[in-house]
């Protein structure tokens, strides 16, 4: 990409299309008249005067870095997020998302189709990389080790899944550079939508293109997940452990806010008033090949223990319309804030998510796990005290199940939910993540030279000034600076030379869902 787009006084240029969002767009369409360039408040003059006495005085050296404790942070960043997986994936990074839009950066989520509205209404920018999270649920459940099944291979189903990560790798890709919202979607026209290109990277590590599209972008990655190989948790479930080193933290649980505006369906709050607290059974994103076999063992269990219950439908769709019971109410969509305040236990799949919005609320909790973390979120609910030991979903039975619900029920059980409650609610994970990511980040290497509160996008050469797109922009129209002596620049490289080699690994935050 040629230097010379610097000038910015083509309309169509791609780097005033592409590469430069921090710009306004009159500025990048070659507006040269000052009244022109007003946005929020800025004068254009005092702005130009200013960058031309700062250029003057620069030096070649740069200043030393500059520490920071995450609480505050003065550059505005665009902050890209990508997350592969189930409601419960995308839902603590929503939370994450609307920290950084409080602390003033540009996010953009990018995720699956169907959590569009989802992102939205949380006031995030969305970007559509593809996929259907359903079918990845469907695949992990019947494949929940590390080599797929013999039946699996014959089904022809890892083809499937290969073209599925083709398709979403390529949108991750371009969720870094394009503006819009992405594949199939023609709501915003990309020629008027506003641009976007990644100042650093939040991901989850099944989104797969994370380290490459940072590693070609020059641009930090954080990473942020459940495993434990990883690491995200609460603090008061399990401390960091000793002998991990200061780019990993434990943050505690990234709750969303609760939505005020929810109004329950009647024949909801009919069921909930009609009795005492019933049970809540339900197993999310999890899709299961027999869901009528379940939803049995359930109701099974439930009519042993003599409780009521609220079955969560989920995506597996427990065959509610076949059963009419007055014990039993089947739900669809709920948010968890409101529906455990009235709930006596929970019973779920193991969810990080699911299990810390039980916990932060002291309900005693069932983990009936299908893969992944979801046996260490047991087997940890189990050591605390919160709830038995947990019953993987092959080994599940109505008797299981039933033992499972009275020890949820027992006193001693309910008084270690409630001290765990009191111990997580006082934690603030979206706040503590978003101080991580930013302690993470160097502002040595991420501030413009002449205007920290923008991120460097340019270096003008043989010397160390680093300019944002505005800064050279500005700089090359007053002739102040010759486009020829700049260059592109990464804030992150991956080249062994560069004292920044490390810094793609580096901020790795941990920190727990929902």
């Amino acid at each position: 990409m040629g230097c010379k787009v610097v000038s910015m006084k083509d309309p169509t240029d791609e780097m005033a299309n592409v590469a430069a969002p921090n710009i306004p767009l009159a500025l990048a369409s070659g507006s040269k008249s000052p009244e022109h360039l007003i946005t929020d408040g800025f004068d254009a003059n005092a702005q130009v005067a200013s960058l031309l006495d700062a250029l003057q005085r620069q030096t070649t050296h740069r200043p030393p870095p500059v520490r920071n404790d995450g609480a505050q942070f003065p550059v505005r960043l665009n902050v890209l997020i990508h997350v592969v997986g189930s409601r419960g994936d995308v839902q603590p990074f929503i939370a994450l998302g609307r920290a950084m839009k409080q602390h003033g950066h540009r996010v953009r989520l990018a995720t699956h189709l169907v959590f569009r509205d989802f992102v939205k209404e949380n006031g995030l920018e969305f970007f559509n990389i593809g996929g259907d999270p359903a079918e990845l649920m469907s695949f992990m459940v019947k494949n929940d080790k590390l080599i797929p099944k013999m039946e699996t291979l014959r089904q022809g189903a890892i083809g499937k899944r290969r073209k599925d990560i083709r398709l979403m790798l390529g949108g991750c890709w371009r969720s870094c550079i394009e503006a819009g919202e992405g594949i199939d979607l023609t709501s915003d026209d990309p020629i008027t939508a506003p641009p976007f290109v990644a100042d650093a990277i939040v991901a989850n590590p099944p989104s797969f293109a994370h380290v490459h599209c940072a590693e070609k972008m020059g641009v930090p990655l954080h990473l942020m997940f459940t495993l434990v190989s990883y690491w995200k948790g609460s603090p008061s479930l399990l401390p960091k452990p000793d002998d991990w080193q200061d780019h990993i933290d434990v943050t505690g649980f990234n709750f969303l806010s609760a939505n005020a505006d929810y109004v329950p369906p009647s024949d909801l709050v009919e069921f909930l008033d009609s009795g005492p607290p019933p049970l809540y059974i339900g197993f999310g994103s999890i899709v299961v090949d027999d869901p009528d076999a379940l939803t049995k063992i359930i109701l099974d269990a439930v009519e042993m223990t003599g409780q009521r219950a609220l079955v969560s439908k989920g995506w597996g769709g427990l065959g509610a319309e076949k059963i009419n019971r007055p014990d039993v109410f089947f739900l669809g969509n709920c948010p968890h804030d409101w529906l455990f305040k009235r709930v006596s236990c929970v019973i779920h799949h193991g969810g990080a998510g699911t299990t810390a919005a039980g916990l932060a609320l002291g309900r005693p909790t069932t983990i009936v796990p299908f893969f992944g973390d979801q046996p260490f979120w047991g087997a940890l609910i189990a050591f605390n005290g919160a709830g038995p030991s947990p019953i993987p979903y092959k080994k599940l039975t109505a008797d299981r199940l039933a033992d499972a619900i009275h020890f949820c029920l027992k006193t001693t059980t309910i008084d270690k939910a409630q001290e765990l409650s009191e111990k997580m609610r006082s934690e603030d994970g979206a706040r503590d993540s978003l101080k991580s990511f930013h302690s993470q980040l160097d502002l040595r290497r991420i501030q413009c030279t002449l205007c920290p509160d923008r991120p460097a996008v340019w270096r003008v050469r043989r010397t160390k000034i680093l300019l944002s797109t505005f800064a050279a922009t500005v700089l090359v129209q007053e002739k102040k600076l010759n486009p020829k002596d700049v260059k592109m620049y990464a804030i992150s490289s991956s080249s062994g030379a560069s004292p920044c080699a490390n810094a793609l690994s580096t901020g790795t935050v941990q920190s727990a869902t929902r």
